[in-house]
């Protein structure tokens, strides 16, 4: 094998090595790229999932409202009745001495 042929094939080896170097850099920055979005994305879904906890909190806020509402209206409910009776009560008493 002469000299000229191996240098040929050298340099051909040489051209793939740098096309192949190449792709790997634009590989890397890629995947560098990917990670950064990554990164980013999972951020953004730390903040949804706390936001979301706030957005149930309040839900759960305003889904107890109707039930204080009710309770409240049944003790009134129960209050007066009951004061009714005291009240029946202590007049047959205070009417009967």
């Amino acid at each position: 094998m002469d000299v000229e042929s191996r240098l040929a094939r050298l340099e051909t080896q040489i051209s793939m090595v740098h096309e192949d170097i190449t792709e790997v850099k634009n590989t890397q920055k890629e995947i560098r790229d990917l990670a950064i979005s990554v990164n980013t994305l999972a951020t953004k879904v730390d903040r949804l999932c706390s936001d979301i906890c706030v957005v149930n909190k309040r839900v759960a806020i305003i889904d107890q409202k109707p039930g204080k509402r009710w309770d409240l209206i049944i003790t009134i409910a129960i209050t007066a009745i009951v004061t009714f009776a005291i009240n029946s009560f202590i007049k047959d008493i205070v009417g009967g001495l």
